[in-house]
């Protein structure tokens, strides 16, 4: 214990005392982050496979700008907007 000094002794006596705590948030990030990978894994593609079969000859940056306009009317705010935008 004498490695971490007196800082590191007093966040793990709080994280020991609030254990209930720590696992609750701990439990929500985990699920925030399974639910965001299923987003991008399987909701996003199988969205774009929708659009795109609904114009399979456009060309690629017409399908671009109408993909992020159709993005930007559903999804306005919210965090698979942005999410998307990140990673488009």
């Amino acid at each position: 214990m004498w490695l971490i000094g007196s800082p590191g002794r007093f966040i793990l006596q709080f994280i020991l005392d609030h254990q209930l705590l720590f696992l609750t948030t701990a439990f929500i990030y985990a699920s925030l982050l399974l639910y965001s990978k299923w987003i991008l894994l399987y909701y996003l593609p199988k969205q774009m496979r929708q659009f795109i079969q609904t114009e399979p000859f456009s060309s690629d940056d017409n399908l671009f700008h109408k993909w992020m306009a159709y993005i930007k009317k559903c999804y306005l705010g919210t965090l698979l907007f942005q999410v998307s935008m990140n990673f488009g």
